[in-house]
């Protein structure tokens, strides 16, 4: 055979290490919002599609974003619902952070808007009665979305809806009400703009007024002017078209739903805890008739198929703009710069985006912004959770360092193994350095000194490394890890042994260990 260029070697994927941009073949860009894009991608063993988001990690340090973008990414994680947009997998590399989630393709419902109109009564109310559902699943999880509108809800090949688009979404608290102004002008709450606090209710003002575009094809408080758009949501009531050919379209059931979501006093709207949540909407008279049971499950016949094999339902020049446009588009592999940890938060003090420049933050913010990226945006993959207990099974990772920053890692899986540990987690110093040393005892129960080993032992659910720092834990750790080698040789690849059981544990240790601290 001839010679292979090596910058064209594609080198074997391992499926069973943690996941990264090499288990996935790259497709075309089909979104894009104001810190990243959205991409098709084809996982190389499954051959399955998912949709790639892949954020621009200095854009939003830069903007002070962390805290969002881990949030959403945690949030995801939680919430498992045909009528969302389900997390698959997580993780990160140096220039992005990427989260790969079912694919929808049949276009957002303000594609679909723009580009035909005003729906039928019908479809506006099939679309409104599974959005309730992706609510109703969320407030169940205390979660609120906080943006909801037609370009949040993705249509499914087969016509269904899901929610998407959590970067705005968070836990709340009954018995403390939030007041940041968050969201989409034309589609908050008077409470929110009003500032007087608020809670789950304003999800279901979104619906109104979205319910309002569906069966009109436009929003009650139109104006060119935020500051009159704020002025009418707050004060004015909504007026409906009159023309003859809306009043034969529209129902008065639906008109009634839709003033009943939009009542500004939020104890009274339809939806709220107040008002009895969901189960307002769903014995509303204009689903009389329905089995909300059959909506649950998909059951209804759907009213709009997407057609993908003759329609592309987004942007066709989003792909164009990656190829020309884009500073640092998508790799084929993991981007790893060749730089310090201390440095790998600096960026320009002004980031760009599609809407303009960024405020300027001073280096320190940023550095700090993209340590939280490091530390707490973590690892995740479906294929890895236990499905029955309906939460991801709880991993924890092992790492032995050598002299030469050599690392092994490897998962804990076994049951006993993370039972063990997670017990430890709640004497652990968990606010300390992000990964600590500790020496691995020797045969005799005594930790080397002359032959230091280095153990880390970190937990996905604390999302901080757990130290330790007490020979009777190691000994007791180490006792659930079966067939570690321990050897006086010099550093080599026997020494970075990787050894396994039936019980899905694989560790790997190492003599001489250099510590490893944050600044390592």
């Amino acid at each position: 055979m001839g010679n292979v260029c090596s910058s064209c070697y594609d080198p074997p994927v391992d499926f069973d290490g943690p996941v990264d941009i090499t288990h996935f073949d790259i497709g075309r860009v089909i979104g894009k919002g104001s810190f990243g894009k959205v991409c098709i991608v084809q996982h190389k063993k499954t051959k399955q599609e998912f949709a790639l988001k892949y954020i621009n990690k200095a854009v939003c340090s830069a903007k002070g974003l962390a805290k969002n973008m881990i949030e959403e990414r945690k949030l995801l994680e939680e919430a498992k619902s045909p009528f969302i947009c389900n997390l698959r997998y997580a993780f990160q590399d140096d220039l992005h952070l990427l989260m790969v989630i079912d694919l929808n393709v049949g276009g957002d419902i303000a594609f679909h808007l723009k580009f035909g109109g005003a729906f039928t009564e019908d479809r506006a109310k099939f679309y409104f009665a599974e959005i309730v559902c992706g609510l109703s699943y969320l407030h169940s999880l205390k979660i609120v979305h906080r943006d909801l509108k037609p370009g949040n809800v993705l249509l499914s090949e087969s016509g269904h809806a899901s929610l998407s688009d959590f970067n705005l979404a968070c836990h709340y608290k009954e018995e403390r009400p939030m007041t940041s102004r968050s969201g989409t002008l034309k589609y908050m709450a008077p409470e929110i703009l009003s500032q007087k606090g608020y809670l789950n209710a304003i999800d279901y003002w979104s619906l109104g007024i979205m319910t309002f575009e569906m069966l009109f094809g436009f929003t009650p408080y139109e104006n060119a002017h935020e500051r009159e758009i704020k002025r009418a949501i707050v004060n004015d009531p909504v007026k409906f078209p009159e023309s003859s050919v809306t009043v034969d379209r529209v129902s008065p059931e639906a008109r009634n739903i839709v003033l009943a979501l939009l009542c500004k006093d939020p104890t009274q709207r339809i939806g709220s805890n107040e008002m009895g949540g969901d189960s307002s909407i769903k014995s509303h008279k204009w689903f009389s008739g329905w089995d909300w049971q059959k909506v649950q499950k998909q059951e209804l016949p759907v009213p709009f198929i997407p057609d993908i094999k003759r329609c592309t339902y987004y942007n066709r020049v989003l792909n164009l703009d990656e190829v020309l446009f884009d500073e640092n588009p998508l790799q084929s592999r993991p981007v790893k710069k060749n730089r310090s940890r201390s440095s790998r938060g600096s960026v320009n003090s002004k980031a760009s985006t599609s809407k303009g420049t960024l405020p300027s933050v001073t280096e320190s913010e940023v550095e700090l912004q993209m340590r939280q990226f490091e530390e707490d945006f973590m690892d995740y993959d479906y294929t890895k959770v236990n499905v029955g207990a309906g939460k991801p099974k709880q991993i924890f990772y092992v790492e032995a360092v050598d002299s030469s920053s050599v690392r092994t890692q490897a998962s804990v899986t076994n049951d006993e193994a993370v039972s063990h540990l997670n017990s430890k987690l709640s004497v652990a110093d968990l606010e300390g350095p992000r990964k600590r040393s500790v020496g691995i005892p020797g045969p005799d129960g005594n930790e080397s000194t002359s032959r230091p080993r280095s153990l880390i032992v970190a937990s996905e659910r604390a999302r901080k490394t757990l130290s330790l720092n007490d020979a009777k834990i190691q000994q007791e750790t180490l006792g659930l890890i079966p067939k570690i080698q321990r050897t006086s040789a010099t550093p080599s690849e026997a020494e970075i042994n990787r050894s396994s059981s039936a019980d899905g544990i694989i560790v790997g240790t190492v003599q001489t260990p250099k510590i490893v601290t944050d600044d390592s």
